[in-house]
């Protein structure tokens, strides 16, 4: 680079660009050197809530604790131990700090499935009520590893170890986007890319539920529960797709 530009694009060497890229997923900062003169330097990102994450290996129920979790100590906890000790994740260092008390487990239930996409409409509805539309885009639209299409995805590809807990999460999946589409329109015609991008993974749900065994009377049972599952009964609704309360 003979001079300092601004907005233009200059193609790196293969293995630097291998190395930059390397970094990037970790970290915003990169060292530029000429001579024995050094520069630390912010980089500049579009897209974020589009790159993938280092937590790539949470499972589809951890994803779902993570949601439910509370307090901002309690996420950092949980992610503190997903990560390696002195591994950097978004820039910062992971230190060790003292572990909370072991959560019992409720998400081989159904209880925990509802309760974390309770949290998840809570945070999005209070962040999308505040005008914070990056941090809905990411995690509700994103590919980092707590959002909402990385749930679907893993979940999928799991979704013959247990196909019934598999569905109800697409169902809740279903009837999450079917209840926050009609009241921020605004939101989801601005994004009508990764939009479509949910409702693709969302179709997958079909063919978990051909993989459930209930007997000669399943379809029939499933043909009733879905539209049942999906049914707003809050207070004051009439009936249609877009509730968060269950059967």
């Amino acid at each position: 680079i003979e001079r300092p530009v601004r907005d233009e694009w200059i193609d790196l060497p293969g293995a630097a660009s291998e190395s930059a890229e390397s970094l990037l997923r970790s970290s915003s900062f990169l060292e530029a050197r000429a001579g024995e003169a050094a520069w630390r330097l912010l980089i500049r990102e579009e897209g974020m809530a589009q790159r993938p994450s280092l937590l790539l290996d949470l499972q589809p129920d951890e994803i779902l604790r993570y949601w439910s979790l509370l307090s901002d100590e309690q996420r950092a906890a949980f992610i503190e131990q997903h990560a390696s000790i002195g591994q950097q994740l978004e820039g910062l260092t992971i230190q060790r700090a003292s572990q909370l008390t072991q959560i019992d487990s409720l998400f081989d239930r159904f209880a925990g499935i509802y309760h974390a996409f309770g949290c998840l409409r809570e945070h999005v509805e209070t962040a999308l009520s505040e005008g914070n539309d990056r941090d809905v885009e990411a995690r509700l639209l994103g590919a980092k590893y707590d959002s909402l299409p990385a749930l679907l995805e893993k979940t999928h590809k799991r979704a013959s170890d247990d196909p019934v807990s598999a569905y109800v999460t697409f169902l809740s999946a279903r009837q999450l986007m079917a209840a926050l589409e009609p009241s921020w329109p605004e939101f989801f015609e601005a994004h009508s890319v990764p939009l479509d991008r949910i409702h693709a993974l969302l179709d997958r749900g079909r063919e978990i539920r051909d993989e459930i065994e209930l007997g000669p009377d399943g379809p029939a049972f499933l043909s009733w529960f879905e539209p049942a599952f999906l049914e707003d009964l809050s207070p004051g609704a009439g009936s249609g797709s877009g509730g968060t309360s269950n059967p």
